[in-house]
């Protein structure tokens, strides 16, 4: 009994040894989170203290490219932007909300009008108004998902009945923990006919912000709400970010989720059409590139979520009013990006595609991708007189003479190909293959794709015998698929013709 105690007992003794060791490393761990935690919310504010232009008020200027006006934000600019805001009650209790209104430009009407805190809507309208028929063709042609469409067959949504839809949240790693303090919804607002033809006067913002985080079921609800009341969402990044996330902020706070809308995310026709022009497709960089609007001084997205809970927590709340900036012009962005896309989508002979051959070609592939071909072609049409690519300009004539062919236009893809093969030779195998096709199959013609197929074997030849002699294997070189390609054209060819031969005789002899 005694050895069976002490065995216990000593049994006991490291068990606690090993307990107190157990949990002296998860004190270490501990403490190494708490300092790495420490560190990086120290690099924070030497960040914003070394570098006060990431962190500025939003007006004057916002828009424009000469920085005045840049001040750091202050309690009084807090207090005054606090002052402009009311209360948006909903069925869960009430939120902080701002309304903003930015003028809307349309040809012939002057020249653009400047919000009084930097907002602006550029470019300027390129039409008076737009019928929804232009709109519906859009959300079609850019790629939106049509289901579901309130159960109507003909969905005509007018431009004044789209919701434009922006988020800044307390992190960008999903929705279990991470919360959209400040939602910002757009639409315009103008005069509509009888046909809901409308033209658009101003852009309106409807910014629901949160003080806390028990705020943000009220705010959810507020939004199903506007989401409930419109026909369509328009968003940038939303389906991969914005809609997953506030879908699950519903469930999470045991809500029923927002009406599905058909829903046009621009993020994935602008990288379709701008990508290859103007590199990065982030919203700041389509602003400065295509729409015009260079934000001389703005909130680091990246700084956004730590702004939120510093402003919980009381501390340096002045720091959010350049995050509701922010937001405002992400908002209006989004409605003229909108436009922007659609007016140069409706007109390849648009003078903002002068000198951007790269964007007239990406939109042709948009629209030929949409089964849209015919209206594609001018487009390539357009790219291929303004490249200075060569790889851009023959890929944009490859597209033109599959096309061409397509649109009973044989001979003019018959002459894109011709020009090719005289120009590369057997550089480019694919322009014999597809001469010799449209030849034989849209232009009957097979003693010409015949004659093309002997001329290409004796170029292949030739290359060969070059390259032997100076030792070269180098690019003129043929495939080898492309010789066996050859050689079985070549004789499908001559059997075809043996067997014509005949019958040609009898018709002539006929007709003799």
């Amino acid at each position: 009994m005694r050895r069976t105690g002490l065995k216990c007992a000593r049994a006991a003794y490291f068990e606690g040894v090993k307990s107190r060791d157990r949990m002296n490393e998860r004190d270490k761990m501990d403490e190494q989170a708490r300092k790495v935690a420490m560190a990086r919310r120290a690099e924070l504010d030497r960040l914003l203290a070394e570098r006060p232009d990431r962190l500025t008020r939003g007006w004057p200027g916002l828009t424009k490219t000469d920085g005045v006006g840049v001040t750091p934000a202050s309690a009084a600019q807090l207090e005054r932007l606090l002052a402009e805001s009311d209360w948006a009650e909903g069925p869960r209790g009430r939120v902080r909300r701002w309304t903003t209104r930015i003028a809307v430009e349309t040809p012939g009407g002057g020249p653009v009008a400047i919000h009084e805190r930097g907002y602006a809507f550029l470019p300027v309208a390129r039409r008076p108004a737009y019928s929804v028929a232009y709109v519906a063709e859009s959300f079609e042609l850019l790629g939106v998902d049509f289901i579901p469409m309130r159960g109507e067959a003909g969905w005509r949504p007018s431009l004044r009945d789209l919701l434009f839809l922006d988020t800044e949240t307390t992190g960008v790693m999903g929705s279990t923990g991470t919360v959209a303090f400040l939602v910002g919804l757009g639409w315009f607002e103008g005069e509509t006919d009888a046909d809901g033809q409308m033209q658009p006067r101003e852009f309106v913002v409807e910014q629901l912000f949160i003080d806390d985080f028990c705020g943000e079921e009220a705010l959810l609800a507020l939004v199903a709400e506007r989401i409930a009341a419109s026909e369509a969402l328009v968003t940038y990044n939303g389906r991969g970010y914005d809609m997953p996330l506030l879908e699950g902020r519903f469930v999470m706070n045991r809500m029923r989720p927002a009406a599905a809308r058909p829903h046009l995310d621009l993020l994935h026709p602008a990288r379709a059409v701008f990508r290859a022009a103007v590199g990065s497709c982030s919203l700041r960089n389509i602003e400065r590139n295509v729409l015009g609007i260079a934000r001389t001084h703005d909130v680091d997205g990246a700084l956004i979520p730590q702004i939120f809970f510093d402003y919980v927590r009381g501390t340096r709340r002045e720091r959010m009013v350049p995050v509701v900036d922010h937001n405002v012009q992400d908002i209006v962005s989004l409605g003229a990006l909108l436009l922007d896309l659609g007016d140069r989508m409706s007109d390849a002979q648009e003078p903002s595609f002068e000198g951007q051959a790269a964007m007239a070609a990406g939109f042709g592939k948009l629209l030929r991708r949409r089964g849209q071909g015919e209206r594609s072609v001018a487009f390539f049409e357009r790219a291929v007189a303004e490249s200075r690519d060569a790889n851009l300009t023959r890929s944009c004539l490859a597209a033109l003479a599959d096309l061409y062919r397509r649109g009973g236009r044989a001979e003019e893809a018959a002459e894109i190909w011709r020009n090719e093969w005289k120009r590369r030779g057997t550089r480019d195998p694919e322009a014999c293959m597809q001469l010799v096709k449209v030849y034989e199959r849209h232009l009957g013609d097979a003693a010409a794709a015949l004659e093309l197929v002997r001329d290409a074997e004796r170029q292949s030849k030739l290359s060969m015998d070059l390259g032997a002699l100076t030792g070269s294997s180098g690019g003129a070189k043929p495939p080898v698929d492309f010789k066996e390609w050859l050689v079985r054209r070549r004789l499908r060819l001559e059997r075809k013709l043996e067997k014509a031969a005949p019958r040609q005789k009898k018709r002539d002899k006929g007709t003799g």
